[in-house]
């Protein structure tokens, strides 16, 4: 997750923050927001191919 959130700050030009662990129960929906957060900042073609190897790399160890 914060991977993602990194990258999503990156795509928003702003600084990172740590996120929270709140409950493996809502992962998929924190996964859900960061994604959506990096989609609606118009990332770089280098960030999203960045964005869906963390993505991928997740999925495999899952």
């Amino acid at each position: 997750m914060q991977a993602l959130a990194d990258l999503g700050a990156e795509a928003e030009n702003r600084a990172k923050r740590p996120v929270p662990y709140l409950h493996d129960l809502v992962l998929s929906d924190q996964l859900r927001v960061l994604a959506d957060d990096i989609l609606a900042a118009a990332p770089t073609a280098d960030l999203l191919e960045r964005a869906t190897a963390t993505v991928d790399e997740v999925r495999r160890t899952l």
